[in-house]
C-alpha cells in the first residue's frame, strides 16, 4: 500500500506523524533561485571591488554600466552553459570549474570592451582583478551552500522531481508504489491519473490513496496542474493511436509541464532507471 499526497510529500502508510517529511522541494527551483542572487552578487562585487580602486564617487556611474553590461552577459553565459540546470546539482565539482572559466571570459571581455570604448578610465586594471576575484568568490560560495543544501534535503527525502503519472491503471499504480517507496530516487509523485475518462473527480483522502485508488482521469489531472504546478507528467499509455496521442499532448500543453513519454511497458522501466 502507498500514500500520495496531494501537494507531493510522500510517506509510507506506516510512518509515524513525527517522522513525517518536510514539504518537497524542487531541485529545478533551487537551481533557477540562484539567478537573482548572482544579479546581486554581481553588482555587490562591482561596487565593492570600486570602493577598493577609487575614492569619491565620480567614476562610480562608469563602473556601475560596466557592472550592468557584466551581468547581463554572464546570466546568458551561465543560461546557456547550464549552470541554472538541475544537472548541476550532480556533478558539483564540474559545475564550480566551469562557471570560474565563464566568470573570467565574462570580466575580460567587459572590461576589454570597456577600456575600448573608454568608459574605463585610470586605475580599471586593479578594479578589474578585484571585480573578479570578489564576484568569483561569490559564485562559488553561493553555490557552495545551494548544493549543500541540496545533500542535506536529498537525504531527508525532500528534493526531487514532482511528477503526475498519468497513464493505464495498473502500470500507473505500479510506478506510484515504487516511487513513493524509494525517495532516494529523488521522484516526488503528485498524483496518478488514469488515462480513460472517469468523471470528475475530488481530491482523494488518505484512506483512498492507500487503497491505491486513482486521482481521477486527464481532466482531473489537467485541473490539478493549474493550481499545484509539477515538474513532470509522466505519460504510460498502452496500445494507443497516434492520434490519441496527439489529442492528450494538445490537452496537456495548456499547462507548463515537462512530459515523458513512456509507451506501453516501457514505463515499468523507470522502476530501475536512474531518473
Amino acid at each position: 500500500e502507498y500514500r500520495l499526497l496531494g501537494r507531493g510529500a510522500n510517506e509510507s502508510a506506516g510512518d509515524a506523524p513525527a517522522r513525517r517529511r518536510g514539504k518537497p522541494i524542487s531541485p529545478r527551483l533551487l537551481c533557477r533561485g540562484l539567478v537573482p542572487f548572482d544579479i546581486l552578487l554581481i553588482f555587490a562585487a562591482a561596487t565593492g571591488a570600486y570602493e577598493a580602486a577609487f575614492t569619491g564617487v565620480a567614476e562610480f556611474p562608469r563602473y556601475a554600466v560596466l557592472a550592468a553590461f557584466g551581468a547581463l552577459l554572464a546570466l546568458n553565459l551561465f543560461m546557456a552553459a547550464g549552470m541554472y540546470s538541475r544537472r548541476i546539482l550532480d556533478r558539483p565539482a564540474a559545475a564550480l570549474g566551469k562557471l570560474a572559466g565563464l566568470w573570467v571570459a565574462v570580466v575580460v571581455l567587459i572590461v576589454g570592451a570597456g577600456v575600448a570604448g573608454g568608459i574605463a578610465g585610470p586605475g580599471s586594471r586593479f578594479w578589474a582583478f578585484a571585480w573578479l576575484a570578489f564576484g568569483l568568490a561569490g559564485l562559488l560560495a553561493l553555490r557552495g551552500i545551494a548544493f549543500a543544501l541540496a545533500a542535506r534535503w536529498a537525504k531527508q527525502g525532500r528534493l526531487g522531481r514532482r511528477v503526475a503519472i498519468l497513464g493505464d491503471a495498473e502500470v500507473v499504480r505500479r510506478l506510484g508504489r515504487h516511487f513513493v517507496k524509494n525517495p532516494s530516487q529523488g521522484i516526488q509523485v503528485a498524483g496518478i491519473f488514469d488515462i480513460e475518462e472517469r468523471g470528475a473527480a475530488g481530491r482523494p483522502d488518505s484512506e483512498q490513496l492507500e487503497s491505491g485508488r486513482l486521482d481521477g482521469d486527464l481532466e482531473n489531472l489537467i485541473a490539478r496542474l493549474r493550481v499545484d504546478p509539477v515538474d513532470t507528467v509522466i505519460l504510460a499509455p498502452q496500445g494507443r493511436s497516434e492520434t490519441q496521442l496527439r489529442s492528450i499532448y494538445r490537452r496537456l500543453a495548456e499547462v507548463p509541464v515537462n512530459v515523458w513519454l513512456c509507451p506501453g511497458s516501457t514505463a515499468l522501466n523507470l522502476i530501475d532507471a536512474d531518473v
